[in-house]
């Protein structure tokens, strides 16, 4: 039978700056789990326990030897699809309830919607959050979080378990619990592999350990170990005493009202083992496979938590107040006499406003959905599925456009009521004055909006782009608003190179065409108050005009995030 989980000489270094030499987290782990094992790592803070799990979970690419998962290599879907994982003390979204972080990432696996709630309910009965499952996450202690993330990691029912720390933070009641389910887990068949810091209680559960100091294993050994001693006794290591010592022994012991009980085969106390070693240097075993709804099933739940997320954290309160800001200040407008003009002033206003704040409310986004999941490692639990980089980008980027989606939709009602209102009135001042075509197109404004909002798009994919190579969120928000005034700024750079055409600036606009789409070639008021209205062939060479772009930024920030470690 094949190994469930196999290392073969895996070493992970760890490079921070090229001044600096790389720091070896890992170095030379072999390591052969047969199905159904419990196998647990043991060592100091720092010794490479957490770093092997991320390499058998796929989220960290060994520097050297190899990592297998049923046959498969770790980073493949095929295996992530396979395994359930817990981190090291999980962080999940406030705002969601416990039963929605669950469904979430059984949704994630592969898991349809009402299998996925079942799933979910009986993972959190199964971690001891029964009667909590409705319960918002920021009311939950860090013993609830842990259970949580042990009931995430079951809820796809996986043939192998990858827990980080499972019982951190738990009370003696609960890691009795947890201790509990993992042997129950191993009667099914299950392998599971954990690091603990639970040195006697884990060794009684576990089949095998390995003790690693400074990245490297210095110790493999059979379980189970002697339990820790129980408060009615007293254990004592001495050298072989001879049958007269020992008959002496005991009687004196016995006047005293003790007795002595003497077992030459006694088994070590796994806390003398480790301390030595570290001072010294599927229901039946079968794999489960999920039936995969498929990429897109996974993109619509990613982008329906982003846009979930946003509601939660009032962003559309935010949208809605922009726009009512909006209207009041063209309504104040009203006061000052624009003439014929009036009605395009109105609506290169709105236009105005859509892209500024549109742009903006895309960086913010992006950058705070995206760095809130890294900072909170929530982002792990998502790529230790069948969920590919590309995956993850597309359905970001999905759920920031339904967003920014809503704002457009915003803007227009009340740009187009805005407009609808003074139309009659003054359109043919408009015709007589040569300031527009004295009409009022409706498909033009839908047009002109549907340009903004493609343009709100970019950005988004261009941020995305950012948080897979930004290190901090001040750094992608600074870096969106200058590459957000570059878009602006691409007429007047322009115009530079067209008066001298020796300017060296003229290589440097050529660069920004090709990397920065010009959506300001685009003339919205003229679709607006054109006699022809826009043409379709206009429109079908703007939308794609901008998904270009976007399909280039989007595989670049998958690209950016699949090389980036987490």
């Amino acid at each position: 039978m094949g190994a469930a989980i196999e290392f073969s000489r895996v070493t992970k270094n760890f490079f921070t700056t090229w001044r600096q030499s790389p720091r070896c987290a890992l170095n030379d782990l072999s390591l052969r789990i047969s199905p159904g094992e419990v196998v647990a790592f043991m060592g100091p803070n720092g010794s490479g326990k957490s770093t092997a799990l991320k390499i058998a979970a796929g989220l960290l690419a060994p520097t050297g030897g190899t990592c297998r998962v049923l046959g498969e290599k770790a980073t493949d879907p095929k295996a992530r699809g396979l395994i359930g994982y817990m981190p090291e003390s999980p962080s999940f979204p406030d705002h969601l309830t416990g039963s929605e972080v669950v469904r979430y990432y059984a949704g994630l696996s592969g898991l349809k919607a009402m299998a996925a709630r079942a799933a979910a309910y009986r993972a959190l009965a199964q971690a001891g959050l029964r009667g909590a499952e409705n319960r918002p996450v920021r009311h939950y202690t860090k013993g609830m979080r842990q259970r949580l993330g042990l009931a995430q990691a079951l809820a796809h029912e996986p043939s192998i378990l990858l827990l980080d720390e499972p019982t951190a933070g738990v009370d003696p009641q609960g890691v009795g619990d947890m201790l509990a389910l993992i042997i129950q887990l191993k009667g099914a068949g299950r392998t599971v592999l954990l690091s603990s810091h639970l040195l006697d209680e884990v060794g009684e559960i576990c089949d095998r350990i390995v003790i690693l100091a400074e990245g490297r294993p210095v110790f493999y050994g059979q379980a189970p170990f002697q339990a820790a001693d129980q408060p009615d006794r007293e254990c004592f290591t001495t050298e072989s005493l001879s049958a007269a010592t020992r008959t002496a022994l005991a009687a004196w012991l016995k006047e005293r009202g003790h007795s002595l009980q003497s077992d030459a085969s006694r088994r070590p106390r796994l806390a003398q083992v480790y301390l030595a070693q570290v001072n010294a240097g599927i229901i039946g075993h079968r794999a489960r496979r999920i039936m995969n709804p498929g990429p897109l099933h996974r993109i619509r739940l990613i982008a329906g938590n982003t846009l979930r997320e946003a509601v939660r954290q009032r962003v559309f309160g935010l949208m809605l107040l922009v726009t009512m800001a909006f209207a009041l200040g063209a309504l104040a407008l009203r006061e000052i006499n624009f003439g014929a003009s009036e009605l395009k002033f109105t609506a290169d206003l709105g236009f105005g406003a859509l892209s500024l704040f549109g742009s903006l409310l895309a960086i913010a986004g992006t950058v705070q959905t995206v760095f809130a999941e890294i900072e909170h490692r929530t982002l792990h639990l998502i790529l230790v599925r069948p969920v590919s980089r590309l995956e993850y980008v597309t359905g970001k980027l999905a759920g920031i456009q339904l967003m920014t989606g809503l704002f457009c939709l915003l803007i227009l009602l009340v740009l187009g009521l805005l407009l609808w209102t003074r139309a009659s009135a003054l359109l043919p001042a408009m015709a007589g004055s040569g300031v527009g075509g004295g009409v009022f197109s409706v498909a033009g404004l839908m047009m002109a909006v549907a340009a903004q909002w493609l343009k709100c798009g970019v950005m988004a994919a261009a941020m995305l782009l950012l948080c897979g190579m930004a290190r901090s969120r001040l750094y992608a928000i600074g870096t969106g608003v200058i590459l957000l005034i570059i878009f602006h700024a691409q007429p007047v750079l322009a115009g530079i190179a067209q008066r001298d055409a020796g300017s060296h600036f003229k290589w440097m606009t050529q660069a920004i065409a090709w990397l920065c789409p010009d959506f300001q070639r685009f003339d919205q008021s003229a679709a607006v108050f054109s006699p022809q209205g826009p043409g379709i062939g206009e429109g079908m060479g703007l939308m794609a005009y901008g998904c270009v772009f976007i399909a280039g930024y989007v595989l670049l920030a998958a690209f950016s995030i699949r090389g980036r470690e987490f």
